[in-house]
């Protein structure tokens, strides 16, 4: 039996993220966002290229899928927005309200037209959107039982909720609606829109904090005081409150910009785990999920396992809206009357292409190029000699983090590394970059270490560490780290290996491999395009190791 699911586009406000992905008796077979096919970061066009990409994957047919999932119900979304007593910006007695509940009416009705178009025959599941976000964390953690905390911007009521899963069952336990200007997603999304990082610019806010100091008060705009109902955040305080502080075009960085950022991070991070240790004790159970937007602030994730909230914990790697289309598919198979099959061990369910397909691109391109067995050993001899690599292999990540297959790789053990690659990037040159590393490491790295294969947690470095690696460790001596394993991913561990073996460093650099505005590569035209016009010293592509 074939699930496809979609979190669908056409609405840059509502259906950002646009994915596909498809399981096959319960296990998954291919997982990709469009953005990497349409080159639209955060792409909210409907996701016909990132469908087609799965079923040629299967090798499959339009017929043969036998049902899709849609990861949200939009005609809840209506409902609740007309009859809502508390509508605010959704009230359908103004103007704003009916345009907008109008414009998502229609953009839903084109979702399922174009679904009619490809698929007519089709039963479509029309699975809510955080119960999309908990299933695509809880049926892949490999967890029998789990607490499930889903947080984000906003789904068709909820912004918050929090539900148990059991074997395969999910039950909604209780939520929270930014009807009631609640959204842990939305606060964080008004303060980085004040502080003019850009749109999707929460990752950094996330790491302009460290370098504040956290001295503004939010106890009353992101607080939780031992009762879901009491969970706050309150994002209409925060604009009407902070955007006297809004940082011009062009303007730089100042102190109160960074304590702002600071001090909503502190909040979220102390109001985020009394949230889950309160939850810990009323279920007496100390495993955890979490999914949603939100659930990629690394900083409060590290938090969490700092404290020891929790003995284990899963971030499904596509935590944001891209995710749905997996927790559809795999709720929509749940509620068939079976039970999923995959635990999500690595993040690689995107394209991939052979040496032959590669070499027929640099020809094309008239590229310089040379064939290596040991691409790996090559590639960390050039890292060990400064220099900064474009790494194409295998198939492609899920998730905005490269996690080695479309990655940018360097050598960690040079400061000057950090600014360097992010001039090669066109980011900004104090926002931190991370690293990965052999899994049998980290203990000897970091304070209260734990497996992260996804590179969704932050940890302490060790002081005696932090010399050693400076260009992946943040001013707070906190870094973003990928865990790797032979098992997961032998070619990338192997580089990281042979790295260690020249350096005596089981650690290298890795960002993702993409130019400043641009998704993530997904093709090898992507990876030269990419490659020629940006500061890379070299691409390696396959067997491939591409010069200027």
């Amino acid at each position: 039996m074939y699930i496809l699911g979609i979190n669908s586009g056409l609405n840059k406000e509502f259906f950002h993220d646009a994915s596909a992905c498809l399981i096959k008796d319960g296990e998954l077979v291919a997982f990709a966002e469009q953005e990497r096919f349409d080159r639209v970061k955060h792409s909210y066009h409907f996701p016909k290229d990132a469908i087609d990409f799965c079923l040629k994957f299967a090798n499959i047919e339009y017929d043969d899928v036998n049902f899709v999932a849609m990861d949200i119900i939009l005609k809840k979304f209506i409902t609740s927005a007309f009859s809502s007593i508390n509508l605010r910006m959704f009230n359908p007695d103004n103007l704003y309200g009916r345009l907008l509940n109008f414009n998502i009416f229609f953009a839903n009705n084109k979702v399922k037209q174009n679904l009619k178009k490809i698929f007519p025959e089709k039963k479509v599941f029309d699975i809510p959107h955080h119960l999309s976000h908990a299933a695509s964390a809880f049926y892949v953690s490999g967890f029998k039982r789990s607490n499930i905390l889903t947080m984000d911007g906003r789904g068709e009521r909820e912004a918050t909720a929090f539900f148990k899963g059991e074997e395969n069952r999910i039950e909604k336990v209780w939520d929270r609606s930014f009807f009631n200007n609640h959204s842990f997603g939305i606060c964080y999304r008004i303060l980085t829109d004040i502080l003019n990082l850009g749109d999707y610019g929460e990752g950094k806010t996330m790491g302009l904090a460290p370098y504040g100091k956290p001295i503004i008060d939010f106890s009353d705009i992101v607080t939780y005081n031992g009762s879901y109902k009491a969970c706050l955040a309150d994002f209409s305080k925060i604009r009407w409150r902070f955007s006297k502080f809004r940082r011009k075009e062009g303007e730089e960085l100042n102190n109160v910009h960074k304590n702002l950022a600071a001090s909503l991070q502190k909040s979220f991070e102390e109001t985020i785990s009394k949230l889950i240790e309160e939850i810990t004790i009323t279920t007496n159970c100390r495993t955890l999920c979490l999914a949603g937007g939100v659930a990629l602030n690394c900083k409060t994730n590290g938090v969490i396992i700092e404290n020891g909230l929790v003995d284990d914990i899963f971030i499904q790697p596509t935590a944001g809206d891209a995710g749905g289309a997996l927790g559809a598919a795999l709720q929509a198979y749940v509620e068939l009357g079976y039970k999923p099959k995959t635990k999500m061990e690595h993040a690689y369910w995107g394209p991939e292409f052979s040496n032959e397909e590669i070499k027929k691109e640099l020809k094309s391109t008239n590229q310089k190029f040379e064939f290596h067995d040991d691409i790996a050993g090559i590639v960390a001899e050039l890292i060990a000699k400064g220099k900064i690599i474009g790494w194409f292999q295998g198939r492609m990540e899920i998730g905005p983090r490269a996690l080695g297959n479309r990655s940018i790789v360097a050598d960690p053990r040079d400061l000057g590394m950090w600014k360097k690659v992010n001039m090669v990037k066109g980011r900004e040159a104090w926002r931190p970059l991370a690293p990965s590393m052999l899994e049998e490491a980290m203990q000897e790295y970091f304070e209260n270490s734990y497996p992260s294969p996804f590179m969704i947690l932050s940890f302490t470095v060790k002081d005696e560490k932090v010399k050693e690696i400076p260009a992946v460790v943040h001013v707070d001596k906190t870094t973003r780290p990928q865990t790797v394993t032979k098992k997961t991913n032998s070619l990338y561990y192997n580089l990281i290996k042979k790295f260690e073996e020249i350096t005596s460093v089981p650690v290298i650099l890795n960002t993702s491999f993409n130019d400043k505005s641009e998704p993530i590569v997904c093709t090898p035209v992507d990876a030269i395009r990419t490659f020629n016009k940006t500061g890379l010293d070299y691409l390696a592509i396959g067997n491939y190791l591409v010069s200027k």
